[in-house]
């Protein structure tokens, strides 16, 4: 298992956890048929959260928008990656 996969899967096994109801994070999905909720959850997974933890572990002073030239950055370089694999 390269990197990537290993920290998605870890990242992605406590996102989860905020979907049990024991979870002291618990979110209820039914939040979600509210469209609005949707969109402020997606927006808080998709930007303010990584946006948070590339300043935290970076010691940058990165805005939203700041962060997501970087992302698709990432984005692309692993796409491309991919490309030469594949």
């Amino acid at each position: 298992m390269d990197k990537k996969d290993e920290y998605s899967t870890k990242i992605m096994s406590q996102l989860s956890k905020m979907f049990r109801e024991d979870s002291d994070n618990f979110i209820d999905k039914e939040e979600f048929k509210d469209s609005n909720n949707l969109t402020e959850f997606i927006h808080c997974l998709a930007n303010v959260i990584p946006t948070i933890m590339y300043n935290n572990l970076t010691g940058s002073d990165l805005n939203t928008l700041d962060f997501n030239h970087i992302a698709n950055k990432l984005c692309f370089q692993f796409s491309e990656k991919r490309k030469k694999i594949g």
